[in-house]
């Protein structure tokens, strides 16, 4: 049994000893993993739309709705962070890193599920209902 810190959860990995008589069969999977064959994903913390996303490459995201139409590259300047998965690099900003952006491609433009609204106060005839659907971009990191 070996443990393996991965994505920032422990993964535990079980090696099966076959018997010599017993040959491998498509039923009976055996994958064996080492550190050698992980690859270590780079982080980074962004700020957009007034919130902080923790973002890494391939990554689809919903995040507040900018300008932009499908298929086309953005780029965020406001990077508070950036690492490897283990965190042995660590490059943190003050408050933003210089020099430093993340790429993404604007996959679609699009609007939440309706929320609805409800005023209402007890015995005197007052009701108000309205909905509201937020606006969102959802983009795919292409660089960190």
């Amino acid at each position: 049994m070996t443990l393996i810190k991965k994505f920032g959860i422990i993964v535990t990995l079980f090696y099966r000893i076959l018997p010599v008589k017993t040959c491998f069969s498509p039923s009976l999977p055996l994958i064996l993993f080492t550190t050698s064959n992980l690859n270590l994903m780079t982080i980074a913390i962004i700020k957009t739309g007034g919130k902080q996303y923790k973002v890494a490459v391939n990554q689809e995201l919903k995040i507040e709705k900018i300008i932009g139409e499908p298929q086309t590259a953005v780029e965020f300047p406001e990077v508070l962070m950036v690492a490897d998965e283990e965190g042995t690099t660590l490059e943190i900003g003050t408050p933003f890193i210089v020099d430093k952006a993340v790429k993404a491609e604007i996959i679609e433009q699009g609007r939440a599920r309706k929320v609805d609204v409800v005023k209402f106060k007890n015995k005197t005839r007052y009701r108000r209902k309205a909905g509201h659907r937020q606006p969102y971009t959802k983009v795919k990191i292409t660089q960190i």
